[in-house]
């Protein structure tokens, strides 16, 4: 009977956890200020992939922001987190800014750090990401790149199931 019910979970038997992958898909500067950024913000987009099969949540996002090995901004996003079953989320996080000024014309790197504790069948899994980009600045604003990320296809549920094989919907679809 339990091996029965066991065998439902996936296809070894067992709930598999994989954490779920986290890419940088853009950044841009809420306010700029005398071509210094002094208390504003910029906002983070990244997107999560979960290839479980199972949904992922969480309630809070903490974050760091470090421009050339300084840290100049620090925050937390309270608001649940739904990572879909083998899908992808999309969250945006708002990181307020200390005072900084890069040099001007000179691209330097940037480390955005994310902390999180996801919620899983299995438990609660604190999890951290280190996503990185650049900062270029110009006579009238700055330049937040992020690398050209490729995020995850999570397709479909590796259970097996009616979808692997081809079924016709009627007899004259057959024919």
């Amino acid at each position: 009977m339990l091996a029965a019910l066991l065998m439902g979970c996936t296809p070894l038997g067992l709930w598999v956890y994989e954490d779920p992958s986290v890419v940088l898909r853009s950044a841009a500067q809420l306010r700029v200020s005398g071509g210094q950024i002094q208390g504003d913000s910029l906002e983070f987009t990244v997107v999560g992939c979960n290839l479980n099969d199972y949904d992922l949540t969480g309630d809070t996002l903490r974050t760091a922001l470090m421009v050339a090995g300084q840290q100049v901004g620090e925050g937390i996003t309270v608001r649940p987190i739904l990572m879909a079953s083998r899908d992808t989320s999309r969250i945006t996080v708002t990181v307020p800014l200390k005072a900084m000024k890069p040099t001007e014309g000179r691209a330097v790197p940037f480390d955005l750090l994310l902390v999180s504790t996801l919620r899983t069948p299995l438990g609660v899994r604190d999890l951290s990401y280190h996503l990185v980009g650049e900062v270029q600045v110009t006579p009238d604003q700055f330049l937040w790149r992020v690398p050209d990320n490729k995020g995850c296809r999570p397709g479909g549920s590796v259970l097996p199931g009616v979808f692997d094989r081809r079924i016709p919907l009627d007899r004259r679809s057959s024919e």
